[in-house]
């Protein structure tokens, strides 16, 4: 084509930014950089000095556009990205980072698949943002540390788990909270607890309260990680602060029954799992937090961000379980 149709052309794309914008314009700037009439004419510009003088636009973002088209260079590419209203230049941008084409080319599918659950959920609701570029960044991340082998509708489960439906809730009114009823706590496998506490706690204030009590009770418990087979348990308590994560403890190692030394874990305090998520703590780097100490595991999401430890679980069996996906 000629280069003057394909300047003109590039310039004729117009609108709001987008995914599907983006994509074409950076198709319209490979035909431009490859095209042998530009290098002709104007092969003495390099070219990021040629797309701010003849398209009119930053180098950066003429960067973006091509390291999008030549990532997804498919034209099945259009149909899906014109079915993401809710993408952005950013979201599609931070999507090409990821090195494992599987996930990358999943999380697009599952993002398109979505938008009809939004027309049929957001018609009344008011969210400026429905992704952020740190949903993605974290969900990435995730899942390529995950075991699993994740398909566009499992990641669907997860954005709406983790992300959109969080999001919908907070951006409603509160509701007051009936105060949860005072229930007798389960001490069966630690009786001097018994002597301290008659009820279970009712919310996260009172839940590390009853943790900080207890430690001393569990530090003969061994603990494994699933990414380690060595066993560790409960050293000391190093700091607790209100900033996330919540708390630094120190564990014993042990290998092969004998100790090995000491290593220090970020903790996060949590009444209920779930309020993980609630907390928009799996968008933070996931090296500030290992090991979830709650109260009560209600983990809703197919994904996990951090291993789990439910001290109710553990006063009704006696044993840590570590819960990761």
């Amino acid at each position: 084509m000629d280069i003057n149709k394909l300047i003109e052309e590039f310039k004729n794309i117009s609108g709001r930014s987008s995914a599907l914008k983006a994509w074409n314009q950076g198709k319209i700037l490979k035909s431009i950089k490859d095209n042998p009439e530009y290098i002709e004419r104007f092969g003495y510009i390099d070219f990021e000095n040629f797309v701010e003088q003849y398209l009119e636009i930053t180098a950066r973002t003429a960067n973006k556009y091509l390291l999008i088209y030549e990532i997804w260079q498919s034209e099945k590419v259009p149909e899906i990205l014109k079915k993401n209203k809710n993408m952005l230049l950013e979201h599609l941008y931070t999507l090409i980072k990821p090195e494992n084409e599987a996930i990358r080319d999943r999380i697009l599918e599952a993002m398109a698949n979505m938008e009809e659950y939004f027309e049929k959920n957001l018609e009344n609701r008011k969210l400026k943002t429905i992704y952020r570029e740190d949903d993605i960044i974290s969900l990435v991340k995730a899942i390529s540390e995950s075991k699993k082998n994740w398909s566009a509708k499992d990641i669907q489960k997860v954005f709406l788990t983790d992300f959109i439906n969080p999001r919908i809730k907070t951006s409603n009114q509160p509701t007051q909270r009936d105060p949860r009823p005072k229930k007798n706590i389960n001490t069966l496998h630690f009786n001097e607890l018994a002597e301290l506490y008659a009820n279970e706690p009712v919310d996260e204030q009172s839940f590390v309260a009853l943790f900080c009590t207890m430690f001393h009770l569990i530090k003969e418990k061994n603990i494994i990680f699933s990414w380690d087979t060595h066993q560790i348990s409960f050293s000391k308590i190093l700091d607790i602060k209100e900033s996330f994560p919540d708390a630094e403890i120190e564990f014993y190692t042990y290998k092969n029954s004998l100790p090995a030394g000491t290593i220090q874990l970020n903790v996060e305090f949590e009444y209920e799992s779930h309020n993980y998520i609630k907390h928009q703590h799996h968008t933070e780097d996931r090296n500030k937090c290992h090991l979830i100490i709650c109260w009560l595991n209600n983990w809703s999401s197919p994904l996990y961000y951090a291993h789990i430890l439910s001290i109710k679980e553990l006063l009704e069996t006696g044993e840590i379980n570590l819960h990761f996906f």
